[in-house]
């Protein structure tokens, strides 16, 4: 492969069957909104994963160390401290069995005045979430109110054409809410939230 620059990339989102788009920057990333998973792309055509996960074959005889895997029981055998021990998914280790989101909610917040705080709260359970600008504008957005609105530090800027995005998260019945503002009025954010 030729080494290529990575230049000013190009974020995109589409379901798992959508066409992912060609002809774009290498280093461009398309989210499967479905699977959550990220692809990237190295040439401006050709798609894969960014992170691939190599898994073993059942039985495969590899060797770990001092330890066979062959000759290690199925059941709730232990190597070394690789439990949890949690009763209750979410609760003592904020740890949820199942990783992936599986209902996602659309919202639609109009920031109808400029300059001025609006916010969205995300919904119970909230695993993961995401939002963009529907059109090309400048949004600013804080986890905090009282600071987008005469742009008060800490704050984040969504710069016009791009998204924000939350890592997997578990947050209960406290959900988080997310304020902003822009300096042109009447504009949308688009939310989509997996519950």
């Amino acid at each position: 492969m030729t080494v290529k620059l990575e230049t000013t990339i190009q974020r995109f989102i589409g379901d798992t069957a959508d066409s992912k788009p060609t002809g774009v920057r290498v280093g461009s990333t398309y989210l499967d909104r479905q699977t959550s998973i990220l692809y990237t792309t190295y040439d401006g055509t050709n798609w894969v994963a960014k992170s691939t996960i190599a898994k073993l074959a059942a039985n495969s005889g590899v060797d770990i160390g001092d330890v066979d895997v062959l000759s290690i029981a199925a059941g709730t055998n232990l190597i070394g401290k690789v439990g949890i021990d949690q009763t209750t998914p979410g609760t003592t280790n904020k740890v949820i069995a199942d990783p992936v989101a599986a209902t996602p909610t659309p919202y639609n917040l109009t920031l109808t005045n400029a300059d001025t705080e609006y916010s969205q709260a995300m919904p119970a359970n909230c695993r993961k979430f995401w939002f963009q600008c529907r059109s090309a504008v400048d949004v600013r957005y804080a986890y905090v109110t009282g600071k987008v609105a005469a742009s008060t530090a800490p704050f984040i800027t969504m710069k016009a054409g791009g998204y924000a995005e939350s890592p997997a998260i578990a947050q209960g019945a406290a959900p988080s809410t997310i304020y902003l503002a822009s300096a042109i009025a009447g504009v949308v954010i688009e939310f989509e939230a997996w519950v």
